[in-house]
């Protein structure tokens, strides 16, 4: 993960609904990278706008907060948490 910074509420506000997401909709499949980079802009556009300065600005927390996915099998549930630690 990157530095610790402050989020914004709106970044807090998007992990806690996509951790949300990945705990009820099979938990147990695996997730990969691609997934969580459309989950994430998918979930920013529906907040705060399609291609609009907030979402650019929000998009770019949102994935420095969150790590990337690599080949080890991580579950959806999984990420869920590290995404809850994350918007905390």
């Amino acid at each position: 993960m990157a530095a610790e910074t402050a989020l914004s509420a709106d970044a807090r506000s998007i992990l806690r609904t996509v951790a949300r997401h990945l705990t009820t909709v099979r938990p147990d499949d695996p997730l990969d990278d691609g997934h969580r980079r459309a989950l994430l802009v998918t979930h920013v556009a529906d907040r705060c706008g399609y291609r609009t300065t907030l979402a650019d600005t929000v998009h770019a927390e949102v994935l420095a907060a969150t790590p990337r996915i690599g080949p080890d099998g991580t579950t959806r549930g999984q990420y869920a948490q590290l995404l809850t630690a994350a918007a905390k």
